[in-house]
């Protein structure tokens, strides 16, 4: 029962998706939603934020602001492991903050640990060159078969073989 109590109320985030997705959706009441829901410390709202502000959103009639989405970014990464991806971008190429390669690094590389697949093909690329952290090809070799047998794994999920 306690479960059909959670349908009944839903969180800002999940009512903004079903506003986004309708067919005529209210821009308004679409963004107090997310805004809503970033406040309360949602990391999905404020990712969803982030993103706007990292690329603009005409729809909502909201430009650029680098600065705004890295700080976003770092709320949401707390929890939200695209997040984190995203801030490491940000970092490795002083879009919205300073530009720490190694910061950046560490980023990707909790990013990749926690599962992320382009998390892992990037830091692995990083670690072929060097980027932020001491070169080492045996540690981006590892990474990529990671990478690569995640990849695999998931394809083989969507396409109903069974590994049981």
């Amino acid at each position: 029962m306690k479960r059909d109590a959670e349908f009944a109320n839903p969180e800002p985030f999940d009512m903004a998706l079903v506003e986004y997705y309708s067919p005529k959706p209210n821009w308004t009441r679409y963004r107090k939603l997310i805004e809503l829901g970033s406040k309360a410390g949602d990391p999905l709202a404020q990712y969803a934020m982030a993103t706007w502000y990292l690329h603009g959103e005409p729809n909502l009639r909201i430009r650029e602001d680098s600065r705004r989405a890295v700080s976003l970014l770092r709320k949401a990464a707390l929890s939200f492991n695209r997040a984190m991806y995203d801030l490491a971008v940000c970092t490795m190429s002083g879009v919205g903050t300073r530009r720490d390669p190694e910061r950046a690094y560490g980023l990707m590389s909790t990013s990749a640990r926690l599962g992320s697949i382009p998390a892992m093909y990037t830091q692995a690329e990083w670690l072929q060159v060097g980027f932020g952290t001491t070169r080492n090809r045996r540690k981006a070799q590892e990474v990529l078969r990671r990478a690569k047998a995640l990849s695999k794994a998931m394809r083989g999920s969507l396409h109903g073989s069974r590994e049981d």
